[in-house]
């Protein structure tokens, strides 16, 4: 990887893990910086890369929400399980779909989400709890 490529890759990265800071969705920054930066790359190494960070922020995030909000663990665990599910079957697929197909979809995903985040950027603003 050339050096100019692995700067760009870091910065695109340190402003990703500022924004996933603030307030959420560096993803969305890190994973295009990734398709770009690595496109020679298969497309589950590239996920698997971009998983790698996130995996440290979402730790973090979940022990800071143990510590000052005192979640209700039983219903933490229910949730895990299909989490865990969901995780190993999108893995999968991120393995069989042929990469020609799945880039082009991450990127027009990727640019959906983005639409959505700016068009409603007060999603998720409000609590709605249902059983409280």
């Amino acid at each position: 990887m050339p050096i100019t490529t692995f700067c760009l890759l870091a910065v695109a990265s340190c402003f990703a893990g500022f924004v996933d800071a603030v307030s959420g969705g560096g993803g969305l920054i890190q994973l295009p910086a990734l398709l770009i930066g690595m496109h020679s790359k298969p497309i589950p190494m590239i996920l698997g890369t971009n998983k790698v960070p996130s995996i440290f922020g979402t730790t973090s995030a979940a022990v800071n929400y143990m510590r000052n909000i005192k979640p209700d663990i039983r219903t933490t665990l229910y949730m895990a399980v299909p989490a865990f599910i969901g995780s190993l079957s999108g893995a999968r697929l991120a393995a069989e779909v042929p990469t020609q197909v799945f880039r082009p979809l991450i990127i027009a995903l990727l640019i959906l989400v983005a639409l959505y985040t700016i068009f409603r950027p007060h999603f998720g603003m409000e609590e709605n709890l249902k059983f409280s």
